[in-house]
This record gives C-alpha cells, structure tokens and sequence, in this order.
C-alpha cells in the first residue's frame, strides 16, 4: 500500500470530502463523510438564519479518483440525497454514511473505533484552495503532530504547519488516514476547520465509534451493514497471500507442490462457514498477544495466519473444522497475533505473561503470528521462555487455576510449519503426489505437537 492508495479512498462530497469504505456486503458501498456539509441556510421569518438539511432529491456532487497509467482522474458518482435511503446522519455527532452503488477495490480499509495516533496519520480531502488544480492534482494530505483532548463527539488534532481556515476549507469530511503495511486503518472523519474554535493548524475529528452509532439505530436495522471491512465476509480474499514459501529459484517447483496443496486443503476452509468474522466475535481480544492492539484485528496478516492455522490443524489433528468445535481447537491450539518484526524482541514476561490463556489447558501450543516472518527462531519450549530457576513475577496470570504459561505452554511461531517442516527439507518434497505431500506434512506437523 502507498500514499496513492490513500487518495483513492479520498473522494470530494459536495463542498467537503469523505472516505469510502466497503462493508460486508456487495450491494453497496459507504461513503463515511460530514453532516454539516449536507445543511443549507434557511432564514426564518424573524430574519434569523439557521442550518437545514437540503430537501430529498438534492443533486450531490461526489466523485473519486481513478489511476490510468500517469494520469488521474475524476469519475463522477450520482448521488440524490434521500433521508434514510442513502443519507443516514448521526443525531447528534457531524457524521454521516452515504450508501451509493457497489464499487470495486475498496476492501482494504480498516475502522477502529478509538483513534490510536501512529507515526504517518493524515486528513486527506480535497480543499478549495485547490479547487483549480487539474483533476489529479486537487486531492492533498496534511500529515497530523498528535492527538488532542476530546471535545463534544470530537477529538482534536494538531496538524504539521501553520494552516488557517482557508487552508483546510473544503477537507470537512476526509478521513483520518493511515497506512498499515497491507491496508489503510480508517480513524476518524473531519469536522471543525480551523477558526477561533481552534487555533492555526489544530481541526476536530469525529471517532469511528458514532458512525458505528449510526448503524445501530433500529430505524436503520435491515438497510445498513456494520463497519466491518469486507474481507472479513470469508477467507478467499486472502488465498493467494498464504503459504508463501521462500526459496531459491532451483526449488521453486518443488515449493510449487507443496505450496499447492496446501491451498488445496485450505480451500475447504474457504468453502465452510467459517469466516474472519466469526472468528473476530467468537474469541475476540484472545486473539492477540497483547490486547491493547485492537487495531491489528483489521489486518490481513492477523487472518492469513488463520487461514493457515486452520488448513494446518485440519491436516495434522482435525478431520472436520467447523464453528462448532473452533473452541475446541482453540483451547489445546491457541493461536495469537502480536505486532511486532520481531516476535522475541519484546519483553516475554510483560507481553506473553499478561496474554489471555483462559481455557487453554497444560502441555497445549501457543501458536504466535507477527507482522515479519521468523528468521531463525521458531520455537519456545515450556520452560525455556524466561529462566524458571530464577524467581519471576507470577501476578497477573489470566490462566486457568494453578497454569502458568511459561511452565505449561510451548510457543510456536507459524513460520516453523513453513520453514522448517518444508524449506528446509524442501528436497524431501521432490516428485511427491498431492496425497504423498498430505501424507508428509501430517508426520512433519505431529512430530511437532507430539
């Protein structure tokens, strides 16, 4: 993913921006935008001028980049404004979601719900400023310095520069955008512009949360799908980015058989009922190492790893994966994902001691998945991830009664199924049928777990 990325989620609204954003569904598409850019002025008979949302069947003006080779341009969306058919604003935050026609590719979008600030964060939309540029030179980013205290259904942001109103006029909308590695991790819409409210340069933003409001109302129940990212409906998305087999290009077609099967067995995984989603709501939080990075749960990574673990267990222990017995598999295989290149360059008491193993019972597997593949450690045995002769703090373990992790658990990374039981005995995977390769990975996979 790159800056490009960014600026085709980023479409104008009107006066203002927004972002786009592909639910689970592919009936439609949402545009997650400011509900004051949809008010119009209206006096009153005493003279007064008040705020009033345009009449049904108002013409909006939205369009959304699209890339030929060295040219952008601007495709135009048709948009009639219809209260609680495509317009849907929240009652009280200034946010609104738009339901406009499917569009293709926009999958790769994330929403958390509270805004984490990261190194790269940016309000993207369309300011006025450059209303006369050519059409792929309108849409500009202003990189965010840090977070601020929360306001009324806002929390403010200070900008990297010295931008007046006249600067960020034209923004309201965009959203709080940033990249992730394999996607974009949406954190929140603009409101206020910089004015006496603000000083230069700081803006407001509205949470993801209250667009989340906005689905729940039971007005709406039936015409809206929750913000959950559309590769979260199933695991095909994510098919040709698993098993991933580094090697020299002597043994590619070796890795080639391997690799096949694998994806072969994983698409009965795709097939099943099975879906991230289910997975998300079933375990939740137990799914990471460290339960403050919510964010991650939107990563392909995280998934992946699951697709991988699931088509794994369904080799080497599982003859049928359903819904009804993954808690079953989750508590003698637990798999979990922590965000970081390294997944032994952390602080193993803190990090691995303080995870959630509830459930899982002794002499089970620790599954661990990272944002980097393992590079020559694989796996931990019980007893050996911190020095059990020595006195540790034992407080703070969310285990069942008398478990401790670093005395009942082996942590595995998942490379190891990959590395170690087929790179580097790739030789050994030489002219094999699928069903002898099925038959070499389950030996490989239980000499592991026995």
């Amino acid at each position: 993913m790159t800056q490009d990325d960014l600026k085709k989620y980023t479409v104008v609204v009107g006066e203002g921006s927004g972002c786009l954003f592909q639910p689970m569904t592919e009936n439609f598409t949402y545009i997650i935008t400011a509900k004051h850019l949809f008010d119009e002025d209206k006096e009153l008979e005493s003279g007064e001028t008040i705020k009033e949302l345009k009449p049904n069947g108002s013409l909006i003006h939205i369009a959304r980049h699209t890339h030929n080779g060295d040219v952008w341009d601007l495709e135009s969306i048709d948009f009639v404004l219809q209260l609680d058919e495509n317009y849907f604003p929240h009652e009280h935050a200034d946010l609104a979601i738009l339901k406009i026609p499917f569009l293709n590719g926009c999958n790769m979008i994330n929403i958390i719900e509270e805004p984490i600030f990261v190194q790269g964060i940016n309000l993207c939309g369309f300011p006025n400023t450059a209303n006369a540029n050519i059409a792929g030179e309108r849409y500009q980013t202003k990189e965010i310095q840090n977070f601020g205290a929360t306001g009324n259904y806002s929390i403010s942001a200070q900008l990297i520069g010295n931008f007046d109103q006249q600067d960020i006029e034209g923004m309201s909308g965009g959203g709080i955008l940033s990249l992730n590695g394999d996607g974009i991790t949406f954190s929140g819409t603009q409101s206020k512009m910089a004015s006496l409210l603000y000083p230069a340069g700081r803006i407001g933003f509205i949470q993801p949360k209250y667009a989340r409001e906005i689905i729940e109302y039971p007005k709406y129940a039936g015409r809206l799908e929750k913000l959950y990212p559309n590769t979260l409906a199933n695991f095909s998305f994510l098919r040709d980015k698993a098993f991933l087999l580094d090697v020299d290009a002597m043994d590619v077609e070796n890795a080639d058989g391997a690799r096949v099967t694998l994806l072969n067995k994983a698409q009965y995984i795709i097939d099943s009922e099975i879906t991230p989603f289910a997975i998300r709501e079933l375990f939740k939080e137990r799914l990471l190492v460290n339960e403050n990075d919510k964010t991650c749960l939107g990563y392909n990574a995280v998934w992946i790893a699951w697709l991988e673990f699931l088509t794994i267990m369904n080799i080497a222990k599982y003859d049928q994966i359903d819904s009804t017995n993954l808690s079953q598999i989750f508590n003698s295989y637990r798999l979990m994902y922590v965000h970081t290149d390294d997944w032994t360059a952390v602080n193993i008491s803190q990090v691995y001691g303080k995870s959630n193993y509830f459930g899982l019972k002794p002499d089970s597997t620790v599954i661990v998945s990272s944002k980097s593949p393992a590079k020559t450690k694989f796996k931990i045995a019980k007893g050996t991830l911190i020095d059990i002769k020595r006195p540790y703090d034992k407080k703070g373990f969310r285990t069942d009664m008398g478990i401790h992790p670093f005395t009942c658990f082996d942590f595995v990374h998942i490379d190891y199924f990959k590395t170690k039981c087929i790179v580097q005995k790739i030789e050994e995977y030489q002219d094999l049928s699928e069903q002898d390769i099925l038959d070499k990975l389950k030996q490989e996979y239980n000499d592991l777990f026995n």
